[in-house]
């Protein structure tokens, strides 16, 4: 019986998950499809519950006790316990690339530059955010980019200043502070790491990479919304796509944008920039990462517990027997 409850459990995350990808297509906004997103990335957590509860079971509380097969145990515990393994295994991971970040990060040799600090300064504050801390990395090659958690830092090369007037520079520095203020360092970390610990549901690999194909065009339009110049990132872009189609790139920043699971999309977005009017000035409303796995959170617990109580096999019967 439990072998059933679990592979239905599965089943129905699969076809819940389904669907919901399937309305992504009709959110109105960039925040909508990425709560979409994360609903679909966090929904493999109820069959982890239901895990959870057959190792319950496992350990000598039994739940249709008499119902069960001979069979049902062995295999019944091997189904509960691989997909807590692999659980952990990505969070571990996860781990291990967020430190490997912060490791990576000192090391760019970048230095400050008071030029573009206040060039950084006044476009957050026409974000309405706090100014990431920018260094200026000398390197003859293309480079802007946005990390970090508690204290985002802003990358820009030395190429870029040189190659780019004030507004081409003043879009790119746009773009990434709209990284910053939809905190997509965290959120592409979350989701990769839910990603990784349920990569046998191919649910799970199609949310994440509509996650991460979405934050670029996202982040345009937020940018385009503030400049109002759509043309002067696309210019941008394109002086930076023909730089860097020679590869030039250095192996340590390909292996930062490795950990942060970051793939760039240029030529897609000239094109869709190219036939973009400017729109009104956007605000930034995307939730955070947190936000949605709490509110995700809640709704998965609250499920788990009516699952456990129709079961009468829940956390709340252990410790009445305890008492």
């Amino acid at each position: 019986m439990h072998l059933i409850l679990l592979l239905t459990s599965l089943l129905g995350v699969v076809l819940i998950s389904m669907l919901t990808l399937r309305s992504r297509w009709r959110a109105r906004s960039w925040s909508h499809r990425r709560i979409l997103q994360g609903v679909v990335l966090a929904m493999p957590l109820l069959s982890l519950g239901i895990s959870s509860c057959d190792l319950h079971y496992a350990l000598g509380h039994a739940c249709f006790a008499v119902t069960s097969s001979f069979w049902d145990d062995p295999v019944g515990n091997i189904l509960a316990l691989t997909p807590l393994a692999m659980a952990l295994g990505a969070l571990l991971w996860g781990s291990i690339r967020l430190l490997l970040m912060h490791w990576v990060l000192p090391r760019t040799g970048g230095r400050l530059d008071d030029d573009l600090q206040t060039l950084v300064v006044t476009c957050a504050r026409r974000l309405d955010m706090l100014p990431p801390a920018v260094r200026l990395c000398v390197a003859a090659y293309p480079l802007a980019w946005t990390s970090g958690w508690r204290q985002p830092w802003l990358v820009l090369s030395t190429w870029m200043k040189e190659h780019l007037d004030r507004q081409e520079l003043e879009a790119v520095i746009m773009h990434e502070l709209a990284h910053v203020a939809r905190q997509d360092t965290r959120v592409l970390w979350i989701g990769r790491v839910l990603r990784d610990a349920f990569w046998y549901l191919p649910t799970s690999r199609v949310a994440y990479r509509q996650l991460e194909q979405d934050k670029e065009p996202a982040c345009d339009d937020l940018a385009v919304g503030v400049t109002r110049r759509p043309l002067a990132l696309a210019s941008a872009l394109t002086k930076v796509w023909l730089q860097a189609v020679d590869g030039s790139a250095t192996p340590s920043f390909e292996f930062a944008h490795h950990l942060e699971g970051t793939h760039p999309q240029i030529v897609e977005r000239i094109e869709r920039l190219m036939v973009k009017r400017a729109s009104s000035p956007a605000t930034v409303s995307a939730p955070s990462g947190l936000s949605i796995l709490s509110a995700l959170g809640a709704i998965e617990v609250t499920i788990l517990l009516l699952l456990f109580g129709i079961m009468a096999c829940g956390p709340l019967l252990i410790l009445a027997r305890w008492f």
